[in-house]
């Protein structure tokens, strides 16, 4: 794969190889598997259902003119009102 990018390099590793030289065991830093671990958790959340639902919902809102804009200056009055649960009157 040409643009394949790679996680892990060899001096990230250590193999462990039975009596007839097969790998058998990868050995990593407890930093590179956290690393790894944080990758492969983003994937699944990102391609969970709900999480692609979610965002099918947002995109047809979005079309839909169901969104409210604001400035960065009313962030926290609209935090409020989001988590109120009220009907936003503009």
């Amino acid at each position: 794969m040409e643009n394949e990018v790679s996680l892990l390099e060899e001096s990230d590793v250590r193999f462990v190889i039975d009596s007839k030289g097969n790998k058998k065991e990868v050995i990593i830093s407890y930093d590179k598997f956290m690393e790894l671990m944080q990758i492969i958790e983003g994937h699944v959340f990102l391609h969970s259902p709900e999480i692609l639902r979610q965002i099918k919902q947002s995109e047809d809102d979005i079309k839909s003119g169901r969104y409210v804009e604001f400035d960065a200056d009313q962030v926290d009055e609209m935090l409020d009102w989001l988590h109120s649960g009220e009907q936003y009157e503009k």
